[in-house]
């Protein structure tokens, strides 16, 4: 048998062989009684030995005709058997060639999956790193930067004058630039105009970003004093913040008073981005006395500082003095003499500014000395 078989066929293929071999020894039989009573004298003897005969003749025909069947059914069987075997191996082959097409799909999701997982973990990992080495390097750099500056100067600036000096102007993440004010002076109509002014301010300046990153930082921080019975003349008016407009109303939103509302204070804060700046300019007014001064400083670093004046009150006599080492340049308008600017072209630190006076105007009176009979007159204002 060409393969196991199963215990039924097991028992047909044994009944088969009981079969044949029978159908021999009777063949064999009946055929040695033919030889045996054919030449017998007796009729009937004779008689049966031809029956045997052809009865023994029938047996080995019917067992070669088992023979043949059996071995047309065995090749029949081993024909089926090669040929289910075949398409067995078609099956199993076309199965295992989807299993690997499968686990060929998968093998190459996961490859792509752990490579964009990899890459990304690498990009994070790299960033990291870089940006570990960018705060140690900027560290570094600024320690070194302040050894050289204490060793420079450590020994003519006192160790309180040197902090300030890094507290404020050298760790400093902003600055502004262009920074221009203007003040308007005018009469003020109604009760008391020989003792008040209204001043009206128009400041514009640019608010720069000094550092690599997003700082959210005051873009506006102005104050105005309240001067009682002229609250309506003292006020926020407008602001203009990278063209976008905020009217009083706006502005309203962002004023601190304190608890006496004798002072106002605006404040807007914004974003700057990285190494970017942001445009500013905001009007407010407010009334003074007609003798007074008006402070112009700075709470951050500035390259420059113009000051400009319109006094609208010929009766009134203005100037200003630099709150600099270096004195602001007076640059007096040639055509109105109502105009008048004073400009700082150097950088201004915190503190730093310039510092208005006006006052009504001295008539010049005369100074009389009597000496032989002489008067010297001399105009004071």
């Amino acid at each position: 048998m060409s393969k196991a078989t199963t215990p039924g066929e097991k028992k047909l293929y044994e009944k088969f062989w009981f079969i044949s071999v029978v159908s021999l020894i009777l063949a064999w039989s009946l055929i040695q009684l033919h030889h045996r009573w054919e030449h017998s004298v007796d009729p009937d003897l004779h008689l049966m030995g031809l029956i045997a005969k052809e009865a023994g003749f029938a047996c080995l025909v019917a067992f070669f005709l088992n023979l043949s069947i059996e071995w047309i059914n065995r090749r029949r069987h081993a024909d089926h058997e090669e040929s289910l075997v075949k398409i067995i191996d078609q099956k199993h082959q076309e199965r295992i060639e989807l299993l690997l097409s499968n686990l060929r799909s998968e093998h190459d999701k996961l490859l792509r999956d752990l490579s964009v997982d990899l890459e990304a973990k690498h990009k994070t990992h790299t960033t990291e790193l870089l940006l570990n080495l960018d705060r140690k390097y900027n560290e570094t750099n600024t320690k070194l930067l302040k050894d050289v500056f204490q060793t420079v100067y450590e020994r003519y600036i006192e160790p309180g004058v040197f902090k300030i000096i890094d507290t404020h102007v050298l760790k400093k993440d902003v600055m502004r630039k262009g920074y221009k004010a203007s003040l308007t002076i005018r009469q003020l109509e109604g009760e008391n105009p020989d003792s008040l002014v209204v001043l009206c301010f128009a400041d514009s300046y640019e608010v720069v970003n000094l550092t690599d990153k997003i700082i959210n930082v005051p873009l506006i921080g102005t104050m105005i004093d309240i001067t009682p019975a002229y609250e309506d003349k003292c006020k926020f008016v407008s602001a203009i913040i990278d063209g976008t407009h905020f009217d009083a109303a706006a502005l309203s939103k962002n004023i601190v008073q304190d608890d006496e509302q004798a002072l106002w204070k605006l404040v807007l804060m914004g974003e700057i981005p990285p190494r970017g700046s942001v445009k500013v300019s905001l009007q407010y007014s407010k009334v003074g006395p007609k003798t007074y001064s008006e402070v112009i400083c700075t709470t951050v670093q500035m390259d420059s500082l113009e000051m400009e004046i319109f006094s609208h009150d010929p009766q009134l006599s203005v100037y200003a003095v630099s709150l600099h080492p270096d004195d602001a340049d007076h640059l007096p308008h040639p055509l109105n003499p109502e105009h008048t600017s004073w400009k700082i072209n150097h950088a201004i630190l915190p503190g730093q500014g310039i510092v208005v006076f006006w006052h009504p105007r001295r008539e010049p009176r005369l100074i009389a000395e009597v000496d032989e009979h002489q008067i010297i007159a001399a105009p004071t204002v």
